[in-house]
């Protein structure tokens, strides 16, 4: 014979809070002598009859030896999970990990195989794997700060890693620019605060971007793709023969490195 109880998670919050309802009821009318109740039209009544029940209600637990504290917590975490899990985000969405409260991340992709309770990708900075999680696992987080780049605004954490994977490189190569000092300052400074990775996780998560960066950084751009060429190739273009000017643009365009280097030891 199956003597286990229901699961209270098993029955819809609704009808659960109506039960309640009914309890508190019962109780205001064995508290208050049968008197009129202003449950639950009156916010103020209502708090008072609530602390009543609660005190009551551990007087009733100390009776029976129930340790109220613990069942108390117990329940209080019961709640959060099912707050929790009723929640849905959206891909972009600026999330904190539960288990983890000094964990942030964005959402970056959904598994909705089970469209009621779908599983989310989260990608924390400064974590070389992505979390894959369910709703009960997460809540909402503050977005992102926006911070200032070198050239522009990230208002995103994609765009303030990109800032400061650029500024690292700069930096690697010798850059004595102020600019990428404080960029890469800025950058670093935003990202760990928002998602509670330190610098040392994120710089070795975003090692291999940097490393990739510095070596496009030290690869020289061909004469013909360097931007003074290709606006006087596009100049040409437009006239239908090379002109002038465009020939000037062409003959004045800065050489890429290796060239320049090539032409001074000339």
């Amino acid at each position: 014979m199956n003597t286990a109880s229901a699961d209270p998670g098993d029955i819809p919050i609704v009808e659960r809070i109506a039960h309640v309802t009914e309890a508190l009821r019962a109780y205001e009318r064995g508290a208050l002598d049968g008197q009129p109740t202003g449950l639950p039209s009156d916010p103020i009544s209502m708090q008072a009859l609530v602390a009543a029940f609660l005190c009551d209600l551990e007087h009733f637990a100390s009776a029976n030896d129930v340790d109220f504290t613990e069942a108390a917590v117990a329940g209080h975490d019961a709640y959060a999970d099912e707050i929790a899990a009723a929640r849905r985000y959206a891909i972009g969405d600026a999330v904190q990990l539960r288990h983890s409260p000094y964990r942030r991340g964005t959402i970056s992709d959904i598994d909705d195989a089970h469209t009621d309770d779908p599983s989310y990708l989260v990608k924390v900075p400064g974590l070389p794997f992505v979390h894959c999680e369910r709703a009960v696992a997460l809540e909402p987080a503050p977005p992102f700060p926006a911070v200032q780049g070198m050239y522009r605004v990230a208002a995103t954490v994609k765009q303030a890693e990109a800032e400061l994977i650029d500024a690292k490189a700069h930096l690697h190569l010798g850059s004595t620019s102020p600019g990428w000092t404080q960029t890469y300052n800025r950058t670093v400074e935003a990202l760990t605060a928002w998602s509670g990775c330190t610098s040392h996780e994120l710089l070795t998560d975003l090692k291999t971007q940097i490393n990739r960066r510095v070596q496009q950084l030290r690869t020289p751009v061909p004469s013909e793709q360097h931007p003074a060429a290709l606006a006087a190739h596009d100049l040409a273009d437009q006239t239908g023969s090379p002109s002038a000017d465009a020939d000037t643009a062409a003959r004045s365009a800065p050489l890429p490195a290796s060239s320049a280097a090539r032409r001074d030891h000339a």
